[in-house]
């Protein structure tokens, strides 16, 4: 689409990369911040009965991940066509899309914490709980309700806006919990602030999504860029996000459901701080990206491994610089909160990290194969987790002990350091291969 070239500040910050490291930036903030606040104003039980609801919530969105590419792809190729009556064909389908999820979302979320909580976990809750778990569920169900008009801001060259709506919402939820801790309201106020900053997320996207479509009915043929390709890649894709969300993280719902297990809010602990390092060094994938496909797409066997070499290396210099800083401050900084929640032993700490650093490596691994239209690992790699998360139940019901942390990371670990690893770093050299044959 062509359109007027515009300098000065606001355009600085509209642009797509600009906005896009704002987002990551104030997600990181966020992040850390959020997990300093919970320890201050979050007993030990009520610490562990957060990071159990998120990881339920959490689970849901590796789900709409899917549908959103699906959707945003979709929505691309007749909006850069300016066929309109098409782009209301794909828009109305990627909203029953949508709506179908948030249902779903409803009912099933919905149930499962009333299932999980009181009788399968056997967790002790508060008169408050009903409260919090309704507005938990309900802030996700209105999220992909209107979740088409995200879609429609990917497809639509309108990124800018979208991470920017996101920054600002994110840190709107952060100052809400931190004012509803403040006044005591525990989870419930946790609930509230992300209800209250997703209804004014997704009040801001579809305000924006509105003009986006309005602008489509004005704009000519030869305004038009070409249209854009559908990949196939979504649904493996969809389903090794999933794959590794459970590997590690989502294991962490299991828990509590094994008799003898021990305290594992410490285990929950290293899972918020691992988590938002892993964010931080996936973060090359995301921004190289295009001079990734530009050196895919020229042959330039250099500049590929060039590109993958960097981001693994900014990868595993950021889970060493942050494992570093860990053993070092994280003691005198619970100390100092004077926070009932600690984190693992050393070892444990070590074998965390040392986990999520290797997901890392292979998420990495993964997107360039992606790119590279190969899709044959994936298949290695869920098979692999669903066996190794199958190793570890049986494993923790024979053994029954109540390290049960130890045995959900020292088993996928090895596994994916002696196989998975071994086998996604010979996939990436054999495609470089075929690549560069043709």
């Amino acid at each position: 689409m062509i359109q007027q070239q515009k300098f000065g500040l606001r355009a600085f910050f509209l642009k797509p990369m600009t906005a896009a490291l704002i987002f990551q930036g104030v997600s990181v903030f966020v992040g850390v911040a959020s997990v300093l606040i919970f320890l201050i104003f979050l007993n030990q039980d009520e610490f562990l009965y957060w990071i159990l609801i998120t990881t339920f919530g959490a689970l849901t969105i590796q789900i709409e991940q899917g549908i959103q590419i699906v959707a945003a792809r979709k929505l691309a190729r007749p909006w850069h066509r300016c066929d309109i009556h098409r782009y209301y064909q794909e828009l109305a389908l990627a909203r029953r899309n949508y709506r179908r999820f948030s249902l779903a979302v409803f009912c099933i979320l919905g149930s499962a914490g009333f299932i999980y909580f009181p009788l399968l976990a056997q967790l002790t809750l508060d008169r408050h709980w009903p409260l919090t778990w309704i507005l938990f569920v309900l802030a996700y169900v209105l999220n992909y309700w209107f979740g088409h008009n995200s879609a429609i801001l990917l497809s639509s060259n309108c990124t800018a806006s979208f991470n920017l709506v996101n920054a600002f919402t994110r840190s709107l939820n952060f100052v809400l919990t931190v004012i509803f801790l403040w006044t005591g309201l525990s989870i419930l106020g946790l609930a509230l602030s992300f209800f209250l900053s997703v209804c004014l997320s997704v009040t801001l996207h579809r305000r924006r999504a509105l003009q986006q479509i309005k602008l489509l009915k004005t704009l000519s043929t030869s305004e038009i860029l070409s249209g854009t390709s559908i990949s196939g890649q979504t649904l493996p894709y969809t389903i090794y996000t999933i794959s590794n969300f459970m590997l590690y993280k989502g294991a962490f719902l299991l828990f509590p459901l094994f008799a003898k297990a021990g305290n594992i809010s410490d285990y929950g602990l290293a899972l918020q701080l691992v988590m938002i390092v892993y964010t931080i060094s996936i973060i090359p994938t995301q921004i190289w990206m295009n001079s990734l496909v530009g050196a895919v797409l020229a042959r330039d066997s250099a500049k590929i491994r060039r590109n993958t070499t960097m981001s693994l290396g900014f990868g595993i210099s950021i889970f060493t610089i942050f494992f570093t800083l860990t053993v070092f401050l994280a003691e005198p900084v619970l100390h100092m909160l004077g926070s009932d929640v600690s984190l693992p032993s050393g070892g444990i700490l070590g074998l965390i990290f040392l986990a999520f650093a290797v997901e890392s490596v292979i998420f990495t691994i993964v997107n360039a194969l992606l790119i590279m239209q190969d899709l044959r690992f994936l298949r290695y790699y869920i098979f692999g987790v669903i066996t190794l998360l199958s190793v570890c139940v049986i494993s923790q019901l024979i053994w029954n002990t109540a390290n049960v942390a130890l045995i959900f990371l020292m088993i996928p670990l090895a596994a994916q350091s002696i196989m998975i690893l071994p086998i996604g770093l010979w996939s990436l050299r054999c495609r470089l291969r075929v690549i560069l044959m043709r």
